[in-house]
This record gives structure tokens, C-alpha cells and sequence, in this order.
């Protein structure tokens, strides 16, 4: 009985070895240092956080319901307006679009699963869990009054984390508000980052807390992430919507930034009277640049003409300048500098002359540009005049390629045309101004034709976000005999 029993045990330390030496070091014991005390339901879990950077693939893979075996099943998600809603499938061809998973991921936790230390280092370490028990990258919170996922999972697996947060924007933020809460976007269109507004503010909390005209958030707060930011506190969709368009750069950029058109303050508070709330259906937000603003400057003033065309709803705008090296300046409120300044909205068929200088001082002097933030299509028109000179000019609004109601020559996009240009035409000249709507640098090409379509040679040059570059034809190169026109 001896011989058996230490044969026996022999036995089950060879295999005990054997199972060390054949799979991969088990962390729970041995790789992570302490413990990681917590109250709440789920203990943390042991897990080497990676490099944050290398960590964009797995949102990508849970923005287009490909994680597989490693990720949670999604629900179907609602598609249409309230009530014609309809079920269709996450999936490659019908995405959600990555960068709303990756700013959401960055401001709950940084892209952390395993940083109970919080010191932000790629290492072993325990489940990152808050003082509301939500857990890891998406920070889900557990127990949730939900049983569809795996709380050990959460805890311990970066990818199901990552893919539960993402079934919980579809399940209980996106579908609730789809039906029956109804706070829809656009034609509610998953596969549209702006469709998303509404959504990632219920993903925080769908309360007056991220009411952007809430008295404790100053209304003149710039962009997150940009100007003087960090004087000022935020609701939590700006915070998502300044990462879009402004991503970490830490050993790398972590996406490529994505400028996304927001629903503009002046939406919120009119669904009902003294309610916070939007409207049951806001329509598709889009953006509209203004590439030369002035405001005292050297007898030049710009005034904003816009113009709501709807008969049925009340709309809203934002009008943010930018200085000429792409830096955000300030909002046009209204009132534009007496306090409380706040939103601008649009009764149907109002319209409204907006004064740029009535939001500066009357030393102050700007020259730059603006975006328009409206919360559907609105007529722009600028006029800039100079009260010394009595000159007056005028131009559209130009609105992103692509957008509803493009009109041919005023959009922006990979390749414009201007139509007509001049240069010592019959006493004409003409300026081009180039303005670098995006958030990433740009490289432009610049090309001239003559009116029997000979062309001038090309002139390259590049641009920085927000940034507009004012050039003339003769900067690259003197023009061929005869040429008046190009």
C-alpha cells in the first residue's frame, strides 16, 4: 500500500509538472504581485496588460462582430425611425465604426484591463476595477442588472471585455433609445459615427449630468482637447468626440483622427419645457467651414447669414473660430460676450445675421476661419466687409463631401474644381484659399488650367488641421503668354 500510494503520487507530481512545462505560465499565482481587494461581486482577475498601442485591432475585430469564441454574442441592432424599426446584424459589411469604441474605450479607462496599481505600465497586474465595480478597457458595470455575459470574462479577457462594452452601447443604449425611449439620429444608421451621439451619452448616463447647457459646464468651454481645454470640465460625449478627433500619440497614433459632426447645444431642452432633453429625432448633423472670418481686421468684418429651410422644426448651430495656424480661438455664442452667453438656435424659416465681432472686444482683431456645427442642413452664406474701403464680398458655407444637398463646387473632398480663376483678367484677380477640414495633416496639389485647358505646372504644399493657406497662381510661376484667365 505504501509502494502503491507513493507511486500514485509520484504520478500526479509528474503530471503536475508536465502541465507547467506544456502550457502557457498560469498568471493567477504567479505573475501578479498582492492581490487586489475589492468589494464588489466579481474578484479581479491576474493579466499582463499589452502595450496599449497594439491594442486597436480588438476594437476594430468588436466594431465589426468578429471576435468569435474570444468576444460575447451581440444582439441585433434597431435600424430605422421610431416605430419602423427593424433588426439587422452587426457584421464586416455593416460595422459600427471603430473610432466610437476607441474614444469611448480611452475615456473609461485609457485602454486599461489589467492596472489595479494604476500606474499605467505593460505588465502583469489585476483587473482595473472602479469604486462603482466596472470593470476593465470598457469599464461595464457588474453586477448590471444583466445576465448575458460572463462577469469571470470581463474581468479576466481584454477581448470579451471590449466586446461586452460594445453589446451593452447595442443592447441598452443604441436599441432602448431606438425603442421605446426614441432619441434617434438621422435615419438611426449604425454604420454613421454621427448617428451615434445620443447613444454614447447613455453609455455614461442618460441623465441631465451630460446636458451640455447644464450651469456647471461653462459655455464657453473650447473643444475637448483643444485650446485651453484643461481649465474646464466636460459631458461625457465631448470628451468621446474630442478623442475622435484628437487620438493619443503615445509610440505611435493610436487611429486615425476622425473630426465627427456633434448634435449642437441648442438641440438639447427642446423637447419639452424646462427638460433637458432632445427632441425624439434630431436630423443628421453635419459640418460647414468658413475659411475666411474676420473681425477688426483692418476695417474688415465677416457677418454669418444663416438660415434654417425647414417649416417643422426648430434647429440649432455652433460656430467655433479658428486662428490662422489652426487653433481653436472661441465660440460665436449668443449673446456672443455677456453672461450667460449661450446656444443659437433657429425657429422654422428663421434666419438670423450673426456679427463675428460681437464676440471680441473692440481691441481685439481676428483673422481665421470658423466651422458650423448644425444639426441638419442650414443655408451659410459669409459677407465680409470693410467699412473703410465700403468693398463687400460674399460666399457659401462649404459643407463635407458627400453630405445631404452638396452642391457641385462648394463641398470638400479629395478633388475640387473652381470653375473660374483669375489672374490680371481684365483688372481681376482671384485668391484661393485652401482649408484643411480634417484632423490629420494634409498634403494638397494645386493644378491650373488655361480656358483651352492647358495646364500650369502643379504646385504641392501641406496643410495642418484646421489650417487655411491663401494662395494666388502667380506664387507658382509666371503664366505662359497670352494666359489671362486660368
Amino acid at each position: 500500500m505504501v509502494t502503491k500510494a507513493l507511486i500514485r503520487n509520484l504520478a500526479i507530481c509528474f503530471l503536475c509538472l508536465f502541465l507547467v512545462l506544456a502550457t502557457p505560465a498560469q498568471p493567477a499565482c504567479a505573475q501578479c504581485s498582492g492581490s487586489c481587494p475589492t468589494s464588489c461581486a466579481q474578484a479581479a482577475r491576474c493579466g499582463q496588460q499589452p502595450n496599449r498601442i497594439t491594442m486597436g485591432p480588438t476594437f476594430d475585430s468588436a466594431a465589426t462582430n468578429s471576435l468569435g469564441s474570444a468576444g460575447p454574442t451581440y444582439s441585433q441592432i434597431r435600424r430605422g425611425i421610431c416605430p419602423n424599426t427593424y433588426n439587422v446584424t452587426v457584421s464586416p459589411s455593416n460595422p459600427i465604426p471603430s473610432v466610437i469604441l476607441k474614444a469611448i474605450g480611452l475615456v473609461e479607462s485609457s485602454w486599461r484591463q489589467f492596472d489595479c496599481d494604476g500606474d499605467f505600465a505593460s505588465e502583469w497586474d489585476w483587473t482595473l476595477i472602479s469604486g462603482a465595480c466596472a470593470y476593465g478597457v470598457m469599464q461595464v458595470v457588474y453586477p448590471g442588472g444583466t445576465t448575458w455575459y460572463d462577469p469571470g470574462r470581463l474581468a479576466g479577457e481584454i477581448a470579451y471585455n471590449i466586446g461586452t462594452g460594445t453589446n451593452f452601447l447595442i443592447r441598452e443604449k443604441w436599441n432602448t433609445l431606438s425603442t421605446p425611449t426614441c432619441r434617434q439620429i438621422g435615419e438611426n444608421n449604425h454604420t454613421r459615427a454621427e448617428d451615434w451621439y445620443y447613444s454614447v451619452i447613455a453609455y455614461r448616463a442618460w441623465n441631465d449630468t451630460n446636458d451640455p447647457n447644464r450651469v456647471s459646464y461653462n459655455p464657453k468651454r473650447p473643444l475637448y482637447l483643444e485650446g485651453n481645454y484643461g481649465n474646464f470640465s466636460y459631458p461625457y460625449q465631448e470628451r468621446v468626440w474630442g478623442y475622435a478627433a484628437h487620438p493619443v500619440n503615445i509610440g505611435g497614433q493610436w487611429w486615425q483622427p476622425q473630426r465627427i459632426p456633434w448634435v449642437p447645444r441648442g438641440i438639447f431642452g427642446t423637447w419639452q419645457a424646462g427638460n433637458w432633453q432632445p427632441p425624439t429625432w434630431t436630423p443628421r448633423p453635419t459640418f460647414y467651414y468658413l475659411p475666411d472670418i474676420k473681425a477688426n481686421y483692418n476695417g474688415w468684418n465677416s457677418y454669418i447669414v444663416v438660415q434654417n429651410p425647414r417649416s417643422d422644426l426648430t434647429l440649432a448651430v455652433d460656430i467655433a473660430l479658428y486662428n490662422q495656424d489652426g487653433t481653436f480661438n472661441r465660440w460665436r455664442l449668443d449673446p456672443p460676450i455677456d453672461n450667460p452667453p449661450s446656444y443659437i438656435r433657429l425657429a422654422p424659416h428663421a434666419s438670423r445675421l450673426l456679427s463675428v465681432a460681437d464676440a471680441f472686444q473692440g481691441w481685439e482683431s481676428f483673422q481665421g476661419s470658423a466651422v458650423i456645427a448644425a444639426s441638419q442642413d442650414v443655408a451659410v452664406v459669409v459677407e465680409n466687409h470693410n467699412s473703410s474701403s465700403g468693398r463687400t464680398y460674399a460666399y457659401n458655407g462649404i459643407i463635407p463631401a458627400g453630405g445631404p444637398g452638396d452642391p457641385t463646387f462648394e463641398r470638400t473632398g479629395t478633388t475640387l474644381y473652381a470653375p473660374t480663376f483669375y489672374n490680371n483678367a481684365w483688372e481681376w484677380n482671384s485668391t484661393l484659399d485652401v482649408m484643411n477640414t480634417g484632423s490629420a495633416t494634409a498634403n494638397v496639389q494645386i493644378q491650373f488650367k488655361g480656358a483651352l485647358a492647358t495646364v500650369i505646372p502643379k504646385a504641392r504644399t501641406t496643410s495642418r488641421p484646421m489650417v487655411v493657406l491663401r494662395l494666388q497662381p502667380r506664387a507658382f510661376g509666371a503664366a505662359p503668354p497670352g494666359w489671362d484667365r486660368w
